[in-house]
């Protein structure tokens, strides 16, 4: 028993010292997969240098690369920039006079998934033609991690010639287009709009487009066919379905892609809109803004296919659009307490506040609930429920108000056609009833809470967001005054 118990904590202890042996060699391979061709690098254009990979066979942080740039002045070469295998940017660093830097990073290499790695480089927008024939290049020197490094470093990117007499595209400037607007909630509703301006030199290539959706009231990641369209109303990329990359509270990241290979930005300045079908990203309303960072595009000469050096373009957001559906919003404006005398007749009680302003459509109301309080002994101190638009009778109530127990519920309806507020207006309409001139007490008359305030949208037919909020009158009738 004692030979297998030794047995057994022998074993647990080479098992230990093999996993701390495991970690404490646990490395990161890093090797050099791909280079361009050398090149020209006329100004404002983005060059890459080479692809390496990172690999792993456990997980591993990777905190940064020291980098070494070759004929890189200040007034030639603006920023060394890093992308992933996807096309995001995920370290930058500006060129310092110092030819050695350190870019930040925060990549994670997991186990056996090679990350992959593009070294690049924007030229400056101006660059002074005594710069022309400079020959420019980077290089990776070393990878900083915690655990150790394998591989032949340094890797040495492609060397590249200024150029400053080749005039290429680019994107010059973005900017917001367009105004606040009211849409509906529905297919085919303009989101919001940017601008885009190009060099002269050529029209441009976008591959991918990143937008970002914000948004109030709603869940801008259940907008379906999102699509990008230019000026004259052609679709020029599309969201391919309903993918959506990121997502969270009143915010959802998509990507727009052209069936012909790119989106192409004509030069000069053009406009983009985004549409998409919003039905059911509302319910109640509310409002969305479309933002994207040119930054992250992926734009190239169409003539001569240099990537454009896009880095310093901020995000441009643009104007904010205003949901609407169909909707009503019920509320009471009439003073809580009023005097009046015994015997008078049509006296206006509850005033009922009809509200459309936010609405997408006309509302047609076609009943309104009416609750009435009194005390058991006064039951027939009121009589004959009218409702007022203005000076125009729009429904009563004939039969006896019944208080029975000093409560009525009355429902006032408004026939066939109904009652229409038009959208974005609101209408009042006053409760009116008789006094009797034996009257003297008080008396409650409030909107309604066992049953709806009903209506329906009068383009669609549907029936609309109802919000109602319950008020009421006190009427304290005096005998013999006045």
């Amino acid at each position: 028993m004692k030979n297998q118990r030794y047995l057994i904590v022998l074993l647990l202890f080479v098992a230990a010292l093999f996993t701390l042996t495991v970690n404490l060699t646990a490395a990161i391979s890093v090797q050099k997969v791909w280079q361009p061709d050398s090149q020209l690098a006329p100004a404002n254009t983005r060059v890459s240098f080479m692809q390496f990979l990172l690999l792993s066979d456990t997980t591993e942080r990777v905190d940064g690369i020291t980098i070494q740039t070759t004929g890189t002045d200040v007034s030639v070469y603006r920023q060394s920039l890093l992308e992933n295998g996807f096309g995001d940017i995920v370290g930058t660093i500006g060129i310092r006079e110092s030819n050695t830097q350190f870019m930040p990073l925060s990549l994670i290499v997991k186990a056996g998934e090679p990350v992959y790695l593009t070294l690049k480089g924007d030229m400056e927008r101006i660059i002074d033609s005594g710069y022309s024939g400079t020959i420019i290049g980077t290089d990776v020197v070393a990878i900083w991690t915690g655990a150790t490094v394998s591989g032949s470093l340094p890797l040495v990117g492609t060397r590249h010639t200024v150029n400053t007499s080749l005039q290429v595209g680019g994107i010059t400037s973005t900017g917001r287009k367009g105004s606040h607007q009211n849409i509906t909630a529905g297919e085919n509703q303009v989101l919001g709009s940017i601008e885009v301006t190009t060099s002269s030199a050529e029209n441009m290539l976008v591959y991918g487009l990143p937008i970002e959706i914000h948004s109030t009231g709603g869940d801008p990641s259940r907008i379906r066919n999102l699509v990008a369209m230019d000026q004259n109303g052609a679709i020029i990329a599309s969201s391919r379905g309903t993918s959506v990359l990121r997502k969270e509270y009143g915010h959802a990241m998509f990507a727009l892609y052209s069936e012909k290979g790119g989106i192409v930005l004509p030069k000069g300045t053009s406009t983009i809109f985004f549409k998409g079908d919003t039905t059911d990203a509302f319910s109640r309303g509310g409002t969305i803004a479309v933002e994207t960072n040119p930054s992250e595009w992926n734009a190239y000469g169409v003539l001569y296919g240099y990537q454009g050096a896009v880095s310093g373009l901020g995000s441009v957001l643009s104007a904010t659009s205003f949901v609407r559906v169909p909707r009503l919003d019920v509320s009471t404006t009439s003073p809580q307490y009023m005097q009046v005398n015994a015997g008078t007749l049509q006296v206006p009680t509850l005033s009922i506040l009809l509200d459309a302003t936010k609405s997408s459509e006309d509302i047609r109301v076609t009943q309104i609930p009416i609750l009435m309080v009194t005390s058991p002994q006064w039951k027939r101190d009121l009589s004959q429920l009218t409702l007022y638009d203005g000076s125009t009778l729009i429904s009563w109530f004939h039969d006896d108000l019944g208080l029975d127990d000093g409560i009525a519920q009355l429902t006032l309806y408004f026939g066939a056609n109904g009652f229409v507020v038009p959208k974005g207006t609101a209408k009042t309409v006053t409760v009116k009833l008789n006094i009797s001139p034996n009257a003297i007490g008080f008396y409650g008359i409030a909107l309604g809470d066992f049953a709806n305030v009903d209506g329906v949208a009068l383009q669609s037919g549907k029936t609309p967001t109802m919000s109602v909020t319950i008020g009421y009158t006190i009427v304290h009738a005096q005998s013999g005054k006045g």
